[in-house]
């Protein structure tokens, strides 16, 4: 496939509203984000902190050169991936984010279907983002609880927590999206003031440190495949896990001020800070890291808890795991922002659910979907309920999280790059022509690289994988994409409606021409 000199001539940037309805939006959110705003929600979302702790048990058993180089192969190919999603959200920044821009570049024919899978996928992955972090945010608070007064969890407790903690983060959401934004803010500063302590307390604090030789060459391979390269790709599926989240700023483009130009900055800026605190985190844990064996098979069943524990004492673990579960607490609040707006964007514009009239309703006093906030606690409550039976089933659902999102990352991405000199009209936000189709052509050889990796088995060797210890991402994006399919059938092709209301890429572009 040939790249072509140039590129349609990017439109000039014009009032957020106008441009709305110029692509068959009406306008009734309220725009009160600025650019702090704008890049502290993805920010929090990705919230470094809480996906490291969440993938530590599983990093380490590469040992600490595969999960400290994966983590900067991961972030780098992140950072890929993210400026071909900047140009997108610059050339349509709209709530419905990944399945209006499926819509605007598809062929006529297959728009619609193609914008309805994008939807669920998406739809999906926030769901399971919100279910993951609640039942972490669970886990790591029963730890704390177990430390401080020797509180003994169950699977019942969990979930009870997990309920509550989701009924937290729907009550901060129900906040006008000032409020919310100021949240968004204040974890910002947590997160990394967070991350400053730790790696601060892990320099200085523990009477012994690993060498660089160890942190940097040293690979164990404990997952029981012999293959280090197997072992390398689990690594990259950890950090496809706290990457996840970053088109949370393309889903508040309706709510942020020059969306245009702020919501592509917002996005990089969140991944490239998210990478360099990710560093200093990881090398810090690695560095402080007393006995690797004790701490892979820690029974606090957390190795960042235990070389807490083994490095500082128990009053500074403590204190510690109170800035992990601060974190994930922000985070759990930012990834419920994500999937009510998802919600109220495509169940209620475009009748993808039973109900939509209801879930599309705004509160008149905060101008936010409230009933959208609250549907994606439930749901997400929905999803963690195996929890009452079988852990295993649990972690299935969770993997709805990567395996959902990374799909819908790549149909848009893929769309852009085939329909770039008939469909794609630049916003003011752009890299050129050449670049931004290779940036493309990578971002998708890394999403379909993380996809496997995510699928892979994380337990061997292959004699010993049962049903007990079998990965089941890639069954459940299977069955997602058959339920999907069934859902189409049964209700979707006669209600769905596109996310343009009726508006052709072409009558788009001609409406732009108008208001500039």
């Amino acid at each position: 496939m040939s790249v072509p000199d140039a590129i349609p001539t990017p439109r000039p940037p014009v009032d957020d509203d106008a441009l709305l309805r110029a692509m068959g939006i009406t306008p009734v959110l309220a725009r009160r984000q600025n650019r702090l705003a704008a890049w502290a929600a993805p920010f929090n979302i990705i919230s470094v902190i809480t996906g490291v702790v969440g993938t530590l048990a599983l990093g380490l058993t590469v040992g600490p050169a595969g999960m400290f180089w994966g983590w900067i192969i991961v972030s780098c190919a992140t950072l890929v991936v993210g400026v071909v999603m900047a140009e997108l959200a610059s050339s349509m920044p709209t709530a419905a984010a990944l399945y209006q821009w499926t819509q605007q570049l598809a062929p006529p024919r297959r728009a619609a279907r193609l914008s309805n899978r994008v939807g669920w996928l998406n739809f999906l992955g926030l769901l399971g983002g919100v279910s993951s972090v609640a039942y972490g945010g669970a886990v790591s608070l029963q730890a704390l609880l177990a430390l401080q007064w020797g509180y003994t969890p169950t699977p019942g407790k969990t979930l009870a927590i997990t309920g509550a903690l989701l009924v937290l983060y729907a009550l901060v959401n129900t906040l006008d999206i000032g409020r919310v934004a100021a949240v968004n803010k204040l974890s910002v500063g947590w997160l990394i003031g967070g991350t400053a302590l730790i790696v601060a307390v892990l320099a200085a604090l523990p009477h012994h440190h690993q060498s660089a030789g160890f942190v940097l060459t040293h690979v164990a391979n404990e997952t029981g495949f012999s293959a280090n390269w197997y072992a390398l790709a689990i690594v990259l599926a950890c950090g496809s896990y706290v990457y996840c989240g970053y088109d949370l700023a393309a889903h508040l483009s309706e709510e942020t001020l020059n969306a245009a130009r702020t919501v592509p900055h917002a996005i990089l800026r969140s991944i490239w800070v998210s990478a360099i605190t990710g560093i200093l985190l990881i090398g810090a844990l690695l560095f402080a890291i007393q006995n690797y064996d004790g701490e892979l098979t820690s029974a606090t069943g957390s190795p960042t808890a235990q070389i807490f524990l083994d490095a500082l004492g128990p009053n500074w673990a403590k204190a510690l795991l109170i800035v992990a579960l601060g974190a994930q607490m922000f985070c759990g609040v930012a990834v419920t922002t994500a999937a009510s707006r998802q919600v109220f964007a495509f169940s209620g514009r475009n009748r993808a659910f039973p109900g939509h009239r209801w879930w599309s309703q705004v509160s008149p006093r905060t101008r936010v979907p409230v009933p959208a906030v609250w549907l994606s606690a439930a749901l997400g409550f929905v999803l963690v309920l195996p929890l009452l039976w079988n852990t295993v089933a649990l972690n299935a659902v969770i993997n709805i999280n990567v395996i959902g999102l990374l799909p819908a990352y790549a149909v848009p991405i893929y769309l852009r790059l085939r329909h770039r000199t008939d469909r794609f009209i630049p916003g003011p936000w752009h890299v050129g022509a050449k670049a931004g189709a290779w940036y493309a052509r990578i971002a998708l050889v890394w999403i379909v690289a993380a996809c496997v990796a995510v699928a892979l088995p994380q337990v061997g060797p292959w004699n010993k994988i049962t049903w007990s210890n079998l990965n089941y991402a890639f069954p459940v994006f299977a069955l997602t994409l058959i339920l999907e399919a069934i859902w189409w059938a049964a209700y979707g092709r006669n209600h769905y409606t596109p996310p343009l209301a009726g508006v052709s890429p072409a009558q788009a572009a001609a409406l732009q021409e108008e208001i500039r």
